[in-house]
């Protein structure tokens, strides 16, 4: 009998252990910031113009909160000398987290995660939209537990597809 409970223990550990694996931790706005300027000169169009407006999470994943995605873009918008100081702001961008396609739990080496992200930058007669997918992947070399090779991939890809944009506002 007591043989039977300690197997039934041990699988049942298992089966935490496993699952624990496959869980994604939710991705940092620290790993998603851009901190390095697209060029060595901001746009004088929209330096220290630009105020982050509504960022919202339409894929409805769990592993990306619109919040860190805001922490990340605000950080990336000040290392480019774009984000506005306080009520300076000749510009809002707004941002909307439409895809963050990440795979389905796999035994396979590498992750690979493509995020789509709508961003809309409105003020002064402007009204421009901008549809920026970037891919990026995460090796075991990176990370043995699957689940933070997904939030490794997944912070890289947002991380470009930030970088994506501040490269269009340089050549705003």
């Amino acid at each position: 009998m007591v043989r039977t409970n300690w197997r039934s223990m041990t699988a049942a550990l298992g089966a935490l252990c496993a699952l624990a694996a496959c869980t994604t931790p939710p991705a940092t706005p620290q790993a998603m910031t851009a901190a390095d300027a697209p060029a060595p000169k901001p746009n004088w169009v929209v330096k220290r113009a630009v105020a982050v407006g509504n960022v919202t999470d339409a894929s409805g994943h769990s592993a990306v909160t619109a919040e860190a995605f805001r922490q990340a873009l605000e950080q990336s918008l000040a290392a480019a000398n774009y984000l506005a100081d306080g009520p300076k702001a000749h510009y809002r961008l707004d941002a909307s987290l439409q895809e963050i396609d990440q795979p389905p739990f796999t035994l396979t080496e590498n992750v690979t995660v493509t995020s789509t992200v709508l961003y809309r930058l409105t003020g002064h007669g402007t009204n421009a939209q901008y549809s920026v997918t970037s891919t990026a992947t995460a090796t075991f070399d990176d990370a043995a537990i699957f689940g933070k090779r997904v939030q490794l991939a997944s912070e890289r890809a947002l991380h470009a597809n930030i970088e994506a944009l501040l490269d269009k506002l340089q050549k705003f």
